[in-house]
């Protein structure tokens, strides 16, 4: 953690940023650090940190540290286009990946392609996981692929608009496509089988890579992906109000309205111009001054809840750990929501909070590029104002949390940064869901795998296709999101077991498939 003065303080970013999927990692918030814009070092709750949620690393507690001499080296592929879809477009980039062929057959084992989302990708992608323990039964070769413009693949020297303009889904898809056949050459794997991978972001990548360049992928596994881009995605809080009040996690009703009047008892204090106590309330750095701080420090604080329910059971926090504090019987539901957040700022050993909404626009302003940056927040941003929305809001009447967490909020950030309007934003997205299908995409062999308790299975495919269509769902009551990514665990809970051992049995059925003639090779 970066002092400021003699300070140590959380970053805060806006609800919008909190659509970006949101991350905690999955790593404990005691642990969890990564240096942003400014040379800031956000932690715990900041928004940086719920943007990794987008890229999440699956590991089990007992698998080896980082530094583990065993872990792949990064490898470059130096040619990859900047411009897939302009022809006059000669220049090329440097794409990161990394290579685990322990267990690979090489004369008959499949390929496993991992695919990397909206944050670095790390050797670990290619060492650890659940993916780590199929490729190891079915013998296969496994590569992890960085995505454009995060980590350390960039096509361009700065993040400005202007370089922005080639980042996108389908320049990263084809990306992936140039990539493979630059592969199959390097590693000889020929006419083997290869199957997709990714979780949330990068799994919604992995079955649009299936649909888009099915003559290149034969199958694909697409965990917790939000396939169905959506500008108000009212859906999200909707499902966290649910998952506080799940007992199968260790919620009730009761914390579902303690955590609700908490936020009531805070908006009227903010309507009421209490500015100041509300500063001195939640700890802000700096006190609280314009209806923009205001908006983030009501975003900051649902987002403890936001990111423990969407990483429920994979962090220091969970939801019966959080409704034991928002239910104590010695405190009323706004001291709750306080003891709350002090709990967060102290496991961290953070001071304050920053609340500026001019930090925020400031940071997200800087187009400098972070090498080997943990979470790419302004590149980030500019793909959901550009093609997918994902704004999670509370105007709708089940929302728990801070009227004040608008679609207007989150929108705004568009014009003021890339000059997209809202009505530009939302013939974006329906692009985004007519080029790609939305929640009922026309693929084959495509599993998607979801949790009931994370907020994104709202918007992936929760059923299977018609008959005779190989698209199939897997929907676990309650475990939370790509949670099934991480490897095998003592602890994991019979649902998990039986969502691996499903994903198992669909992976070598496609593998039984692919060494018998089909109809069509797509």
């Amino acid at each position: 953690m970066a002092p400021v003065g003699d300070k140590v303080i959380r970053r805060t970013y806006p609800a919008m940023t909190m659509a970006l999927l949101a991350a905690l990692a999955l790593s404990s918030l005691a642990s969890a650090s990564m240096t942003g814009p400014l040379g800031v070092n956000p932690r715990a709750r900041s928004f940086y940190s719920y943007l990794r949620q987008m890229h999440p690393h699956r590991y089990s507690s007992s698998e080896p540290g980082d530094v583990d001499a065993n872990l792949p080296e990064e490898r470059w592929f130096p040619d990859q286009q900047v411009d897939h879809f302009n022809g006059e477009n000669t220049q090329t980039f440097a794409q990161r990946y990394f290579v685990n062929d322990t267990f690979w057959d090489r004369q008959k084992g499949p390929v496993f392609l991992y695919i990397g989302g909206e944050g670095a990708l790390s050797p670990r992608d290619a060492y650890a996981g659940h993916h780590m323990e199929l490729a190891e039964k079915f013998h296969a070769l496994v590569i992890a692929i960085e995505h454009r413009f995060y980590g350390k693949t960039f096509p361009s020297s700065d993040l400005s608009t202007k370089n922005l303009r080639h980042l996108s889904s389908a320049q990263a898809l084809a990306d992936i496509a140039t990539f493979i056949a630059h592969a199959r050459a390097k590693f000889g794997f020929g006419n083997a089988p290869l199957i997709s991978f990714g979780g949330s972001y990068s799994g919604a990548l992995s079955a649009w890579f299936r649909i888009k360049y099915p003559h290149l992928v034969f199958a694909a596994v697409a965990s917790s992906a939000p396939v169905h881009a959506l500008t108000d995605f009212y859906q999200y809080n909707d499902v966290v109000g649910r998952s506080l009040a799940a007992a199968v996690v260790g919620g009730s009703e009761h914390c579902k309205e303690r955590v609700k009047s908490g936020f009531v008892h805070l908006d009227d204090m903010l309507d009421k111009g209490l500015y100041e106590e509300a500063s001195a309330a939640f700890r802000s750095c700096s006190p609280v001054t314009t209806s923009d701080d205001a908006v983030q420090l009501v975003s900051d604080l649902a987002g403890i809840f936001e990111g423990t329910v969407q990483y429920n059971n994979q962090m220091s926090l969970n939801v019966e750990r959080i409704c034991s504090i928002m239910t104590d019987p010695e405190t009323s539901p706004f001291e709750a929501l306080q003891k709350l957040n002090d709990h967060v700022l102290d496991s961290t050993e953070t001071e304050c909070a920053d609340y500026s909404a001019d930090s925020m626009i400031h940071q997200l302003a800087n187009a400098t590029i972070i090498d080997d940056g943990p979470v790419g927040m302004r590149q980030w941003l500019y793909q959901t104002c550009t093609q997918f929305g994902y704004y999670q809001t509370c105007e709708g009447r089940n929302c728990i949390f801070s009227k004040r967490m608008t679609l207007r909020s989150n929108t705004d950030l568009c014009s003021a940064l890339f000059g997209v309007d809202l009505d530009n934003l939302d013939a974006r997205i329906d692009f985004s869901n007519d080029d790609y299908g939305a929640d009922r995409p026309a693929g084959s062999r495509i599993l998607f795998v979801n949790g009931v308790i994370d907020p994104w299975h709202a918007l992936s495919v929760l059923k299977d296709a018609a008959s005779g269509v190989d698209e199939s769902a897997f929907v676990m009551r309650s475990t939370s999101h790509c949670q099934n990514m991480h490897g095998s665990n003592p602890d994991d809970n019979e649902e998990l077991r039986q969502g691996r051992m499903f994903i198992e049995r669909k992976v070598a059925s496609w593998l039984y498939d692919a060494q018998r003639p089909l109809v069509s090779s797509s």
